[in-house]
């Protein structure tokens, strides 16, 4: 069961990625350090939710320092972090719900690189708008 919080999409926002962000993060949880190899070229403001950011880039911190990168451990770091989890509920709750069955059955380097490119793909589109091209 997946827990959407803020993080559901949001109809009519065509430059949205919210299935592939959550998707993404899910297996990055459950491979770690290899799977954050694989997307390496993206960035944490790639991802529309700044909560979503926030959990990029705390796997990144982690796996900087050499700290496993799991549901836990992101938790535990996200906690020290400014921002609030989203719709009040524990970073830990939060990030657990980023593995969900859709996750388990897309673990591997193809479903990594094809998440990767709808995040970045998405967050150009979104720049593009922004600045009116």
């Amino acid at each position: 069961m997946s827990i959407a919080f803020d993080w559901a999409e949001k109809p009519g926002n065509v430059f949205t990625s919210d299935r592939a962000e959550r998707a993404l993060l899910g297996v990055l949880l459950l491979l770690g350090e290899a799977g954050l190899l694989q997307c390496e070229r993206l960035r944490s403001d790639d991802f529309r939710s700044p909560h979503r950011a926030a959990v990029m880039a705390a796997m990144r911190r982690l796996a900087f320092v050499g700290t496993p990168v799991e549901a836990l451990t992101v938790a535990h770091e996200l906690e020290r972090g400014k921002l609030p989890p989203p719709a009040g509920v524990g970073w830990f709750t939060a990030v657990a719900s980023l593995l969900d069955f859709e996750t388990v059955g897309a673990c591997d380097d193809d479903s990594i690189s094809a998440y990767a490119r709808i995040v970045a793909g998405a967050a150009v589109q979104r720049r593009q708008a922004a600045w009116g091209a």
